[in-house]
């Protein structure tokens, strides 16, 4: 694994302190379920049984309005599920196959102010990789 797990929280008059996600966390690695569990509930700073809808909810609610991100969902739901279903694929960019490459995509436009949808590699390897397994399990 290749993050720092076990960060000091977060003190209450930080502007991130009642965000569901924790951005101090720059990038992820797992190569094994277990690891893939404890990455995520760090990020989201749940336990992975509970109910991540209030994750879901605020990365759509902060993305739903960019045509990147419903774009990539739209693919996900696409590529995995053969529906459009946005919030589908929203879901599915958590998954294990995904959220190496989708965590920082996220993570880099609600950290940077001159984040630049029009040409982004995060963004351009995210949607090779959907492609490619995509072909992979077909």
């Amino acid at each position: 694994m290749s993050f720092e797990p076990f960060l000091p929280p977060l003190p209450r008059e930080h502007p991130c302190y009642n965000f569901p996600v924790d951005f101090r966390i720059k990038s992820i690695q797992y190569s094994n379920d277990e690891e893939y569990r404890i990455v995520l509930q760090t990020l989201c700073f749940h336990k992975v049984d509970d109910d991540m809808q209030y994750v879901f909810d605020f990365v759509w609610e902060n993305t739903h309005d960019l045509p990147m991100f419903m774009d990539l969902y739209k693919s996900a739901a696409a590529h995995h599920l053969f529906s459009e279903d946005a919030s589908l694929g929203l879901a599915i960019l958590f998954s294990y196959d995904y959220l190496c490459d989708f965590y920082p995509l996220f993570r880099e436009y609600m950290t940077n102010l001159g984040f630049d949808e029009t040409d982004n590699l995060l963004c351009t390897n995210l949607k090779k990789k959907l492609e490619n397994l995509s072909k992979e399990s077909h």
